[in-house]
């Protein structure tokens, strides 16, 4: 379980959620990546299409882009993604599709400020404890465009905890 408090310094945790977080998809980078295409199924998901719709223009953001699929149906739609990801074997499955990818802490974004027109984040943020939330979402909101759009996803829940399954 994470439990998350606040001190001068910043957020607290009681367990260090990115490094589970990167060893889980690293080391099983393989099978998520099947486990993402395998519900890639385009015809059955409007949301791409609206966000294309309501895009001002083509300069997007993937936050935590996993294995880059998504991205990769946006650039074969004519837009200009750019992939970031925490986990160094998802941002490889990206390069070998040939999109600009890159090594990033969702909570650190070190990009410039109005540089994308939207930003995709498909069950991304569900990794961030909540107490970090705001100051994410503040950096988000940074990055976009004056008329930019942001696309978040989320699982539905309560709390916030890491299960394993052990099985």
């Amino acid at each position: 379980m994470v439990v998350a408090g606040s001190s001068p310094a910043g957020p607290t945790y009681t367990m260090d959620y990115k490094k589970t977080t990167i060893a889980a998809y690293n080391q099983q980078a393989g099978a998520f990546a099947k486990k993402f295409a395998a519900l890639l199924n385009l015809d059955r998901r409007d949301e791409f299409k609206k966000f294309e719709k309501f895009l001002p223009g083509k300069k997007m953001l993937d936050l935590g882009c996993g294995s880059g699929d998504h991205a990769a149906y946006f650039k074969n739609q004519g837009l200009d993604p750019l992939c970031i990801d925490l986990s160094q074997a998802m941002i490889d499955f990206c390069r070998e599709k040939e999109l600009p990818a890159y090594q990033m802490d969702i909570e650190h974004l070190s990009l410039d400020s109005e540089s994308f027109d939207g930003i995709w984040a498909v069950t991304s943020l569900c990794h961030i404890p909540k107490i970090a939330l705001p100051n994410v979402l503040d950096n988000i909101h940074r990055l976009l465009k004056k008329e930019g759009i942001f696309y978040l996803c989320m699982k539905q829940g309560e709390g916030e905890c890491f299960v394993r399954d052990n099985a």
